[in-house]
């Protein structure tokens, strides 16, 4: 039976649309038939996973525009919290990059296809399966691709997202050492199949009775060398699987930006309905209830009669306060925001009044 390490879920997330389709994984940290070596690996997989689990999770969430709302609690009602619409910023950020990435063939000069590979590319749709692994890489700071055979002994390309696998890094030869990819699930979206890209060979390996793993089949590799790639986004050799373009100043812009979308909605509720101040009413006219008000303030023609006194009431309309405040601040979070990116602000829907 095989040791395990249960991937805990981030404090405070619940899983909503996109975010809940990242597979779940108990993380097997001892596999039999692995050799020593192979399981010591399969350890810094498995913790690799557990770490950076629920970061993945939160940036699909930003990226698929389902990210809580962080407020300070102070102004806004909880009715209009629970209906919020979250800003597509992160995706606007991720997408723009990716359409400019293009893959249209290797070429040297004066030879329109020097490896003769344009035909097999084309065949195993690489371009598309490369577009969709650049994607991701940006959301969540790296993707693989693996290249290994399939039952006819062809050459087949799969791509790995960072939410359904995880790798270690070989330093001295810069390239992947190892990595553990999800390949299959089960209706409840828990991992059920895995393929274990190590440097010797690729192992595909099986869960059985619900938590007990086992090698289901096997694949030398070629020259002893894992048969995953990366492809990360700003790599550097502290970190060489990447970082995310959704970055942590983003998803703070994002946050700020997605209160003050919310009191302006706060605000605006008031602005359409603005304050009645009654003075010198009768007690029966001040403590009508809120259907009735409501008909009293959206009827045509309304009479209030005088005081026990005789004195006539008298009616202020209290001015509501102004949208612009929230406009502009929107407008500051959407400029720090396409500063941060590389973007126009007019991609993120803020029109400048100047001239042109």
């Amino acid at each position: 039976m095989s040791d395990i390490q249960t991937t805990a879920a981030p404090d405070g997330w619940k899983p909503t649309g996109g975010a809940g389709t990242v597979p779940k994984l108990v993380v097997p940290t001892h596999i039999d038939g692995l050799s020593d070596e192979e399981n010591t690996l399969l350890r810094e997989l498995a913790e690799v996973w557990t770490r950076h689990a629920s970061r993945n999770r939160t940036l699909t969430a930003y990226y698929e525009a389902k990210e809580p709302l962080v407020d300070f609690g102070l102004t806004v009602p909880k009715s209009i919290k629970d209906h919020y619409t979250p800003l597509g910023w992160a995706r606007k950020a991720v997408d723009m990059l990716a359409e400019l990435c293009v893959f249209e063939g290797f070429v040297s000069p004066g030879v329109d296809d020097p490896f003769e590979l344009q035909d097999f590319m084309s065949r195993i749709g690489f371009t598309s399966v490369l577009q969709q692994a650049i994607q991701t890489a940006l959301i969540h700071g790296c993707s693989f691709l693996s290249v290994v055979q399939d039952f006819e002994g062809r050459p087949l390309i799969r791509t790995h997202t960072a939410e359904s696998s995880a790798a270690v890094w070989d330093y001295p030869n810069r390239r992947v050492r190892a990595c553990m990819a999800i390949t299959d699930v089960d209706d409840n979206n828990e991992a059920t199949g895995l393929v274990l890209y190590m440097p010797d060979r690729n192992i595909s390996v099986q869960r059985h009775l619900g938590y007990w793993w086992r090698v289901d089949d096997e694949q030398p590799t070629i020259d002893n060398e894992c048969s995953v790639f990366r492809l990360a986004y700003k790599a550097t050799e502290v970190k060489p699987f990447g970082r995310s373009r959704i970055s942590r100043d983003a998803m703070a812009i994002i946050d700020g930006a997605n209160r003050t979308i919310v009191r302006a909605e706060a605000n605006a509720e008031f602005y359409a309905f603005p304050k009645i101040l009654l003075t010198g009413t009768s007690e029966e006219l001040a403590s009508l209830g809120t259907d009735d008000a409501l008909k009293l303030y959206m009827g045509r023609y309304n009479m209030i009669s005088k005081d026990i006194d005789g004195q006539s009431p008298t009616v202020t309309q209290l001015a509501a306060s102004s949208m612009d405040p929230h406009l502009t601040m929107l407008k500051s979070w959407a400029a720090m925001f396409a500063s941060a990116m590389n973007i126009p602000a007019s991609s993120l829907g803020i029109v400048s009044d100047a001239n042109p």
